[in-house]
């Protein structure tokens, strides 16, 4: 079993039914699942592996994305979309779908970046 320790986390948001807020937290990961959350005098201080946050981030849970159309990407900037209601939004957009190609898997890229870089699990 591996260990990891994170410590001196600023603010540990934690989405619970309490919606706590903990400053000064540490949190214990084992084997890929946090085992233990609270303040830092409260945890173990030895771990396979510290990653110290030297009181500087914000930890929060990870955010997964259920449903996503990477391919609408690129289309958010047609002119015609733009402003109207539903029913012309997709009379000017559908077509545009419709023929879908290589533009879809090129316009995918950016969202898939995006998503990387927030560290959006999709």
């Amino acid at each position: 079993m591996t260990t990891l320790l994170i410590k001196n986390i600023h603010t540990l948001v934690t989405m619970d039914s309490d919606r706590r807020e903990i400053r000064n937290a540490a949190m214990i990961v084992r084997d890929n699942v946090i085992e233990h959350i609270g303040i830092i005098e409260e945890l173990p201080q030895t771990a396979d592996e510290i990653l110290d946050l030297h009181d500087r981030h914000i930890v929060l849970p990870g955010l997964v994305n259920t449903h996503h159309h990477f391919f609408q990407t690129l289309t958010r900037v047609v002119p015609a979309a733009q402003n109207c209601d539903l029913f012309n939004w997709l009379k000017v957009l559908y077509p545009l779908w419709a023929n879908q190609n290589i533009f879809s898997l090129v316009s995918a890229k950016p969202m898939i970046v995006k998503f990387l870089k927030i560290v959006c699990v999709f």
